[in-house]
């Protein structure tokens, strides 16, 4: 099984009454996307998909208090978590290569 979930630790974060938390994200949202539509401008008009894409960690991956979190649809989540995997792999590539260093002619002396 290759991407997705494949080799994940994801699972084994989480908190022992994390269904307890979903069941309270799930009653809260009322069965909506809680996901705010462009609030960088201003617009805080909920999404207007159910809530089928599973609870977000909406405050950091290892944050699992209810104000970090929200109730999704598959769109949102899927969006933001395909991001997020994006800038993981970006970062993992990066740290192959040395820093690139400055010409020696380039150097300040001080």
């Amino acid at each position: 099984m290759s991407g997705g979930w494949a080799g994940s630790t994801r699972k084994e974060t989480l908190p022992a009454d994390w269904p307890q938390r979903c069941a309270a994200i799930h009653e809260r949202s009322g069965g909506r996307c809680e996901w705010k539509i462009n609030p960088a401008a201003g617009n805080y008009t909920r999404c207007k998909n159910p809530a089928n894409g599973g609870v977000d960690h909406w405050k950091g991956r290892l944050y699992h208090e209810l104000d970090g979190l929200r109730d999704s649809c598959h769109e949102h989540h899927a969006k933001k978590s395909s991001r997020e995997g994006a800038e993981a792999k970006a970062a993992k590539a990066a740290s192959r290569y040395r820093p690139k260093e400055e010409h020696p002619g380039m150097i300040k002396r001080s």
